[in-house]
């Protein structure tokens, strides 16, 4: 027995003007561009493993995140894990445990949390972490650029 669920990442729509019709309609009827599939990805590995799908047979979940602003792929990332496992958590879904995430980046050997997207753009490299603390689990771990052992810091400051 499978279980079919599903993550759709649906954007901010625009004001309706000529230019803008035809894109808010794309993003209805669900044509997404690389941006939103590698996003609902991310989102969906650091839900999934949270899930206690076993007790939902034959049953479909469905969680739609929409993104009323973004400044920054890592943030919106973080954020979306956070709000779709509270989501679930509210609707009553059974969950081996909330999950959190963070994102950060190294800029200058620093390492940045929760960055922007003008921050991002002079990063060295970029983590997303999402976990359920009350368990000690990692449920997702993407990782952008290159981390040397100079950086050996980033996990004392997640």
């Amino acid at each position: 027995m499978k279980v079919q669920y599903q993550f759709i990442l649906k954007k901010k729509l625009t004001k309706p003007t000529r230019q803008n019709v035809k894109k808010d309609q794309e993003i209805i009827s669900g044509q997404y561009d690389a941006e939103d599939r590698s996003l609902s990805s991310l989102i969906h590995q650091g839900l999934a493993p949270s899930l206690r799908l076993d007790l939902l047979p034959k049953s479909c979940v469905d969680v739609f995140v929409t993104i009323l602003e973004e400044d920054g792929i890592e943030g919106c990332a973080a954020s979306g894990i956070i709000a779709a496992s509270t989501a679930l958590a509210n609707a009553g879904i059974e969950m081996y445990g909330l999950v959190t995430a963070c994102s950060s980046i190294i800029v200058a050997n620093e390492v940045w949390l929760d960055p922007t997207k003008t921050e991002s753009e002079r990063s060295q490299s970029s983590l997303i972490l999402a976990c359920m603390p009350a368990l000690g689990t990692v449920t997702c771990l993407s990782q952008t650029g290159s981390m040397t052992a100079m950086h050996g810091t980033m996990s004392d400051a997640l």
